[in-house]
């Protein structure tokens, strides 16, 4: 009896090896391998601004990295005394708007200028479930904020890979979708808000948009 899955190696996909640079980005699968491949004396850089899991988010973060487009104070979101940049994880929090600031403009600097040197990307996605606020826009994180502000949907398969199809193109990467369960929102849940991502990695490889 197999009490194991054997998994056979991704024809099509170029090996990376120490010489690549490396930039990973996406749920914290992403920062376990990182870890791994860091340990093994690659040259990757994996999560700096920490673990974002829905495509939109991702992409966001690529988008802004690579353009030098920094945050402004509007797009803070002020709650119970403390400021927060709802693109990121928690640590992106201060009662100071101007340290805030300086914390995620500065993360997001370095990490344009990583994405520019890259040789290669590696993308991780986590989930297509997505929290909005109620002007539409997806955030990355919710940081505790009261619920109320979000509405949760799933994107489509067209919309992640419109949102992709422009940061991919002449670039090497590589694309993921995290094994990791979120049952949270049951089994059932879990597998509707992967089977959207594997269906865009699917369809963007299908349109040569994947450049592995």
């Amino acid at each position: 009896m197999e009490f194991r899955t054997p998994i056979e190696p991704i024809h099509g996909i170029a090996p990376i090896d120490h010489t690549d640079r490396i930039v990973m980005l996406g749920s914290c699968f992403t920062t376990n391998i990182g870890e791994r491949l860091h340990r093994d004396g690659f040259n990757v850089t994996y999560n700096p601004m920490g673990a974002l899991y829905n495509p939109a988010t991702i992409a966001n973060a690529v988008e802004r990295a690579l353009a030098g487009h920094t945050y402004t104070h509007d797009e803070l979101i002020f709650h119970d005394g403390q400021y927060h940049c709802l693109d990121f994880p928690t640590k992106y929090t201060s009662a100071c708007a101007d340290d805030l600031l300086q914390h995620v403009n500065g993360d997001l600097l370095s990490l344009g200028q990583k994405l520019r040197e890259a040789t290669v990307w590696i993308i991780t996605f986590g989930t297509a479930r997505v929290y909005e606020l109620s002007e539409g826009k997806i955030v990355g994180n919710c940081h505790k904020l009261p619920g109320t502000m979000f509405s949760r949907r799933l994107m489509t398969v067209d919309e992640i890979a419109a949102t992709w199809q422009p940061l991919i193109a002449g670039r090497r990467v590589i694309f993921t979708v995290s094994p990791i369960r979120h049952i949270a929102d049951t089994l059932h849940g879990n597998q509707l808000s992967k089977s959207p991502l594997l269906l865009a990695v699917a369809w963007i490889n299908r349109a040569e948009y994947f450049t592995a």
